[in-house]
């Protein structure tokens, strides 16, 4: 950024101020300002045209994240309205909802609404938990078998700091998996609370539910929901046996009709700290 940006971008954000914090993020000028445009270029900042807004007349810039770092002073800090905190938030899948997520099947998932996921706003990262076997161990590492994988590579991983005990061969790791050993990472891009019963047939199908036979792939854990088409002739019937097979022992079952928490994400395929924040 230069000097010239900079000083541009601090006057978007509303610095300098006595409480060395921004309060805005928005810049009103013609729409081929150099300066503005050229940030627009580098990815610190974004434009809506003017043709586009309430009052018409100029464009709009305002601030990306990184754009915003940029232009700050030490000890300055940004609005978190403007600019909210992304946080990480694990996430646990059966087998079978592993192996959709990793077929493309799989962009939404619903949980009570008195989940933790029910926390969660756009842009927060979600890093799924799924069963994970300790294979071998060697010095600093530990040899890992995914349970919704079949017959798959087994992979190595670093030996995580915290875990202060030498695993056993064999020995599943927590209830779920640690972070380094993720590997599938979403981004969350909508939320809405809703009746469970208000699922659409496209949604169920966004939840990795379907209607046909599975070929091709043996899920790991699938004993508590009956696979194909004979036993469903919907998505939305298979999702409610789902829901029933993991909540009806809680109370919670698909007749209950409980509010939940739908969310809607991008899937990514890498672990959680291979994806830009």
């Amino acid at each position: 950024m230069t000097p010239e940006q900079k000083k541009l971008a601090r006057h978007a954000l509303g610095l300098p101020n006595r409480s060395r914090r921004t309060y805005r993020n928005r810049f009103v000028t013609n729409a081929d300002h150099p300066e503005w445009s050229a940030m627009v270029v580098s990815g610190s900042a974004r434009m809506r045209s003017g043709d586009t807004l309430p009052f018409g007349g100029d464009s709009m810039f305002w601030l990306t994240l990184d754009g915003a770092k940029a232009a700050l002073d030490k000890g300055e800090k940004l609005c978190p309205e403007d600019f909210p905190v992304v946080v990480d938030r694990p996430l646990l899948f059966s087998g079978q909802m592993i192996r959709a997520s990793l077929d493309d099947l799989k962009t939404m998932t619903r949980r009570l609404e008195n989940s933790p996921l029910a926390k969660a706003k756009m842009g927060d990262r979600l890093w799924f938990r799924e069963r994970t076997m300790c294979i071998a161990v060697r010095d600093g590492e530990i040899k890992v078998r995914y349970e919704a994988d079949n017959h798959e590579p087994d992979i190595w991983f670093p030996l995580p700091d915290r875990l202060k005990f030498r695993p056993e061969t064999g020995q599943r790791l927590s209830m779920g998996c640690y972070r380094e050993t993720s590997r599938i990472t979403a981004i969350v891009q909508n939320k809405t609370f809703e009746k469970l019963q208000q699922i659409t047939e496209e949604d169920a199908r966004a939840e990795g539910c379907f209607v046909g036979k599975v070929t091709g792939r043996v899920f790991a854990s699938c004993t508590s929901m009956r696979l194909g088409g004979d036993e469903w002739s919907c998505a939305r019937d298979w999702y409610a046996d789902l829901w029933d097979s993991l909540n009806a022992k809680r109370g919670h079952g698909w007749d209950t009709n409980p509010t939940v928490v739908a969310v809607r994400y991008q899937v990514i395929k890498l672990n959680i700290d291979m994806v830009a924040a």
